[in-house]
Formats: structure tokens, sequence, C-alpha cells
């Protein structure tokens, strides 16, 4: 991120400085007061993100802090789901729920930019596998988490996305919805016979 040529805001910094530590990750072999101290760190600089994006009016300077942060927070959703980090799966939604309905880039840039950043997104197949694979968490809470952020996208699926774009996206969620329900089905079945 740069501004004025090449000198940096001390906001680039602390945005940068927040990504870095919502990307670091820690091992429990390094010990348990460790990780969970990292856990605290990662989910303290997602706070400072949303409190930054709520603070900032101007749609350019959020465009500049969304695009720079957006690949960033679908490789630490996508590393979470993978490795079972609940709190953290909890908080990155809400951040990018955030970003998506409440951010000065969305509520006053133009509509081709939103519309590109939205194709963008959706298209994105790290952030929607990760989003879809966000479902089969064991946690009803969590899993209503992901169920809730992906309801209210499809609206913006369909306003922004090409009809084809729309198509392939929405089957992908129907097809994941459909296959947990069937396993669900399946369980319930065998409970029953």
């Amino acid at each position: 991120m740069e501004t004025r040529g090449s000198r940096m805001s001390y906001l680039d910094l602390l945005i940068i400085l927040a990504v870095k530590y919502i990307e670091g990750h820690a091992i429990e072999s390094m010990g348990v007061e460790f990780y969970i101290g990292n856990s605290g760190v990662n989910a303290s600089a997602v706070e400072l993100i949303e409190t930054l994006l709520d603070y900032i009016d101007n749609p350019i300077l959020c465009e500049k802090l969304i695009t720079f942060i957006m690949e960033y927070l679908f490789k630490v959703l996508h590393q979470v789901v993978l490795n079972k980090e609940y709190i953290m799966q909890i908080q990155l939604i809400n951040l990018i729920r955030n970003i998506f309905f409440n951010s000065s880039f969305r509520k006053k840039a133009e509509l081709d930019k939103i519309r590109l950043f939205f194709k963008n997104v959706f298209t994105n197949k790290t952030f929607l596998l990760s989003v879809l694979d966000g479902l089969h968490t064991p946690f009803a809470y969590v899993r209503s988490q992901f169920i809730t952020f992906i309801t209210v996208c499809i609206p913006l699926i369909a306003d922004f996305l090409e009809p084809l774009e729309c198509t392939e996206c929405i089957r992908h969620i129907l097809f994941t919805y459909y296959k947990i329900i069937k396993d669900i089905g399946g369980t319930m079945a065998k409970a029953v016979i």
C-alpha cells in the first residue's frame, strides 16, 4: 500500500501490521500458553481492522484498504477452516460481512467499482470453497454463522455477477447444502433403523 508516491501513511503501516498479525500462526507444540496468546493477538488484529473500516469515511481510501487485505483474508479463512479454529472463523466471517455491507466503499463508491469488487470476491475459488467448507463444522453455532453469511450474500451474488457466474456460484452453494442435508438424513435414517 502506498500513498503520496512511495511514502507510507500511519494508516498503511497499521493495516500492514494488522494483516501480518492475522496471518500469524502459532503451533501448539510451542506451548499452550503461547498458542492461546497468539489466538488473542489474531483476534485483536481482526477487531482493529474492523474498527479502522468503521472509521474510514472516504470510499477511495476504504477501497484501497479492502483491496489490499481481501486476498490475505481469504487465505487466512481457508487456513482457519482447515485447522478448525472456530472462533477465528466467526471473526473473519464477521469482518468480511462488515466489508460487504457496512464499509464506506460499499455505501459510497461508484457502482462499477462495487460490481467489480463483488465479481472478484464471488469468483475467487479460495473464498467460496472456504465458506462452503465452513458449513461442515460439527458446531451448530459456527455452522449457523456460515449459513447466515451465505444467506445474506445471495442477493449480492445475484446483483453483481453475470448470469453464468451467478448460476455457477449458486450451484456450488446448493450442492453443498444438498450434500450436508443428505449426510444428515442418512445418519438419522440409520439411527431409526
